[in-house]
């Protein structure tokens, strides 16, 4: 009798074991699917966030387009300035007001093109945090596989729903690591919209 009881408690043990773990695979799936809807998300940011880059790409060219055309300008002002600089010195004028001017579209000219430097530096700096949430992605899709081939193999196993509670963890720190990093990518996309 007495091993009789003892039976009986290895298998309420057992019982109650299979219960808990029945109840973390539940947890571990509907964490699983909410990851999933969070991914799709983080998807659909980054499709938006290439539009942005393509956009902003378009306006690069446009300006370096312009930019280049008021280099051209200003050469051509160049030449003109020495021809009347030469006609000024012939008749006898003091040149230094007409130098002056010079000099202004001059400086006019550096900080067009810094801006323009400049420009090309953010969308740099954008397409590389584009690439960056792509490994981000496919790192979590890879998760994601492992995640399902545990909750196939959960019949039991405390090691692997120690293993399957571990990745959901890494999982989680991911999705905070990652909701910074938009939050920072988007904020740097909103100072270039607004300059």
């Amino acid at each position: 009798e007495t091993r009789n009881q003892k039976l009986e408690g290895d298998i309420s043990s057992v019982e109650e074991e299979n219960l808990n773990l029945s109840k973390l695979n539940d947890s571990s799936m509907i964490t699983l699917e909410s990851q999933q809807g969070e991914i799709h998300s983080l998807k659909e940011i980054k499709e938006k966030l290439e539009e942005e880059v393509a956009r902003q790409i378009n306006q690069s060219s446009a300006f370096q387009e312009e930019v280049c055309r008021l280099k051209d300008e200003i050469d051509s002002l160049n030449r003109r300035y020495q021809t009347i600089m030469e006609q000024v010195k012939l008749a006898g004028f003091d040149p230094e007001s007409l130098a002056c001017s010079v000099r202004k579209l001059q400086d006019e000219n550096s900080k067009l093109t810094e801006l323009c430097n400049h420009q090309r530096d953010d969308k740099d700096a954008l397409t590389e945090k584009l690439r960056e949430m792509d490994s981000i992605l496919r790192k979590n899709v890879s998760l994601e596989k492992l995640l399902l081939e545990s909750n196939t193999k959960l019949d039991g196993s405390r090691e692997k729903t120690k293993d399957l509670q571990e990745r959901c963890e890494s999982l989680r720190r991911e999705k905070s690591e990652f909701i910074a990093e938009r939050a920072n990518l988007l904020s740097q996309l909103q100072i270039m919209t607004e300059n």
